[in-house]
C-alpha cells in the first residue's frame, strides 16, 4: 500500500499532463516514500483520457480513472 496517494482531477489538460506528471512524480520520488498518483478524467472533451492512458503505461505508479 502506498503511503501517499495524490489524486488529481483532469479537465481539458491534454497539453499539460506530461509536465504535471513529471514534476509530481519527481517530488514524490525525492520524498522516499511509497506513492501512487491517480488522474481522474472529469469528462474532458479533448484527448486527456488518451494521454492519461499513455502516461499510465510509462509510469507504473500512475493510474487513470475515466
Amino acid at each position: 500500500m502506498p503511503s501517499i496517494s495524490v489524486i488529481i482531477p483532469v479537465y481539458n489538460s491534454e497539453e499539460t499532463l506530461d509536465a504535471l506528471v513529471d514534476r509530481t512524480l519527481k517530488v514524490l520520488g525525492e520524498m522516499g516514500v511509497e506513492h501512487e498518483m491517480i488522474l481522474v478524467n472529469d469528462g474532458s472533451p479533448d484527448g486527456s483520457w488518451r494521454k492519461i492512458q499513455e502516461l499510465a503505461t510509462q509510469h507504473p505508479e500512475l493510474r487513470g480513472i475515466d
